[in-house]
């Protein structure tokens, strides 16, 4: 059950790493959920009208994911616990 300091952030593959992205931190799951359905509408869009490459329509799930970080908890430790076989995550202030 999430508690009242959990945070959930959206991270983003950048190149061969995973990286926490700028500003994307949120205090309730439904808030990032939404945000992250409002990028995901932004790249299709943005892929559609060429400002991104037309081949990147429909894969932001690929490039995007929502990571939970317990109260408590570094993202780093986060993200080994939630996506032990991905890329490990680039984090600096962490």
């Amino acid at each position: 059950m999430p508690q009242r300091h959990d945070r959930w952030l959206i991270v983003r593959k950048s190149g061969t790493y995973w990286t926490i992205m700028r500003g994307r931190s949120y205090r309730s799951e439904g808030a990032a959920r939404r945000a992250y359905q409002k990028l995901k509408e932004q790249w299709d869009e943005a892929a559609r009208t060429g400002r991104i490459h037309p081949s990147w329509e429909g894969k932001f799930e690929q490039q995007h994911v929502i990571l939970h970080v317990r109260a408590g908890e570094s993202p780093k430790e986060a993200w080994d616990r939630s996506f032990p076989n991905k890329t490990p995550l680039f984090t600096t202030a962490h």
